[in-house]
């Protein structure tokens, strides 16, 4: 889960009570006590990324396609830095297929 965005939304409902960093602090204790065992992931570089990227285009279009995306990719910096984002684009979207 994006732990920022579950703060906000807790520190949302406190908004009126509380100032800005102790609503995020009070969010922060709260998610804590419901999510005992929080595990920090870093994010993956971009290597793992366009491996990962390269996996999903693979028999989906022509191999000499692959390698023109993957180096767009690359120079343009376009692929989601969560793997489950770009997963969830191909699935939804399928945009390499016709």
């Amino acid at each position: 889960m994006d732990i920022e965005e579950v703060e906000r939304i807790l520190a949302k409902q406190y908004q009126q009570q509380m100032k800005m960093d102790e609503m995020k602090g009070h969010a922060r204790l709260y998610l804590e006590k419901i999510c005992q065992d929080i595990f920090h992931l870093g994010l993956p570089d971009m290597s793992l990324r366009l491996k990962f990227f390269r996996k999903l285009l693979e028999g989906r279009i022509e191999k000499e396609h692959v390698e023109m995306v993957l180096s767009l990719a690359k120079e343009y910096e376009f692929i989601p830095p969560i793997p489950r984002s770009i997963k969830i684009l191909e699935r939804h979207h399928h945009p390499f297929e016709q």
